[in-house]
């Protein structure tokens, strides 16, 4: 995730695949000195990298000291300096990683998402879960239903207005690339690896040039009920309130332990994590029928 970080006023801001840098009210990135034109410059993403353009400002961009030419494109990376007019007025990149998806709420909140997933209001709290998965476009799945979203759509949740800012689809270098050589529940069979006890699990992944495990904990519970139904169920679907009764668990402890299970996935590389968990009005089940179940600790 792209970040400027301004030391002198101790102040953050995470960039969008555009951020507009500026006096305007309509600036992403907001700055009130006098010295500063109302629409400064550019900083964008593209093709993996961040760089900085000026717009024909009055005072200037400079990278590391060095102004540049107005309509001009200078590449960035995580250390340089940016200034906006004066040296007064300089923000570091802290962080040169690709853009996530970011919402905007009351008094200026801001929640930024990690490997392309963002969930609303916080982790705690998984109301709604915005995504994008190796094509397409950016979904919203709430509880109840699931559909698209764009770019500064918004959402109200526990009374709060939130506006999505969302990645161009040219952010997408990992599935834009070349989507067949990236991990994905369509190319990867998984082998679900339940211990005895309270020690949890495991998942094995098999691709056809590799195979890895990596250590599940507590979503251990969630992923066996979904991958015994896969297997065992036609169509693999499981109705919310037999998982609720089975894991003992409340409607929101479920969205937690869902959330979870999605970020563990995105952790270990797949491009479609998300989909690991499939919902359809009031019922789940698990995202690949490439799944088998084993018990390392049965007699």
């Amino acid at each position: 995730m792209g970040w400027l970080v301004n030391f002198r006023e101790d102040r953050r801001h995470p960039l969008l695949t555009e951020t507009i840098v500026g006096r305007s009210p309509a600036a992403d990135l907001r700055l009130g000195h006098s010295f500063v034109s109302s629409v400064h410059c550019a900083i964008t993403w593209n093709r993996g990298d961040w760089g900085v353009r000026d717009l024909g400002s009055h005072n200037g961009t400079a990278v590391n000291g060095e102004l540049i030419p107005p309509k001009t494109r200078r590449r960035v990376r995580a250390g340089d300096e940016i200034s906006f007019g004066q040296a007064t007025s300089t923000w570091t990149l802290s962080d040169d990683g690709e853009p996530q998806p970011i919402a905007t709420g009351p008094d200026d909140a801001i929640i930024v998402g990690e490997r392309g997933l963002l969930v609303l209001p916080d982790a705690q709290d998984p109301i709604a879960t915005v995504y994008r998965g190796a094509v397409g476009p950016w979904r919203l799945e709430l509880p109840d239903s699931e559909r698209e979203t764009q770019d500064m759509d918004s959402l109200s949740i526990h009374d709060a207005t939130w506006t999505l800012r969302l990645p161009s689809p040219r952010a997408n270098t990992s599935a834009s690339v070349n989507p067949q050589q990236a991990l994905s529940l369509q190319n990867a069979a998984l082998c679900v690896c339940v211990a005895k006890g309270d020690r949890g699990g495991s998942v094995v992944v098999q691709t056809e040039d590799k195979r890895f495990s990596f250590p599940l904990g507590a979503t251990v519970d969630i992923l066996r009920l979904l991958a015994e139904a896969r297997v065992n169920t036609p169509g693999g679907w499981v109705d919310r309130e037999r998982l609720l009764t089975e894991l003992a668990m409340t409607g929101n402890r479920l969205n937690v332990a869902v959330f979870r299970l999605r970020r563990q996935f995105a952790e270990a590389g797949f491009i479609d994590a998300v989909q690991i968990v499939e919902r359809s009005r009031r019922q789940l089940r698990l995202g690949t029928d490439r799944v088998t179940l084993e018990s390392p600790d049965a007699p």
